[in-house]
């Protein structure tokens, strides 16, 4: 899925950096409730300030392939900071299959294009 190309964007997956609103301890914290393991990651907070907006949009993922549709102009207003029912119906079911889930299913994502300068962002966890 690098080489998928988003057209908004003019580019590939793998010219993008991904961001989420949904802070990574509420994830963590759904993954545990749901019988999955802890994760330990390195999660950043960036102001949208930092963004160029010019290259950024939001990406609201309804299969693991996604379709032109599943793209939308970003918009801070629209941001979503909390999982879907649909992101924790998931987690429920990888457990119940003994599989490992990715932390960020069906969740909203914000794409960029290009370098993310994280020198002097918050650490969060």
């Amino acid at each position: 899925m690098p080489e998928y190309r988003i057209k908004a964007l003019n580019c590939t997956f793998a010219d993008v950096v991904f961001f989420t609103a949904i802070h990574p301890s509420k994830i963590r914290d759904a993954l545990v409730k749901n019988g999955h393991e802890a994760f330990y990651a390195r999660y950043y907070q960036i102001p949208i300030s930092k963004l160029e907006r010019r290259s950024l949009i939001f990406l609201n993922p309804g299969s693991e392939r996604p379709e032109d549709s599943d793209f939308e102009e970003f918009n801070p207003a629209n941001l979503e900071k909390s999982l879907s029912m649909r992101t924790l119906s998931y987690f429920r079911l990888c457990k119940d299959h003994k599989l490992q889930p990715l932390s960020h299913a069906y969740s909203q994502h914000t794409l960029c294009r290009g370098v993310v300068d994280v020198s002097e962002s918050k650490l969060l966890i």
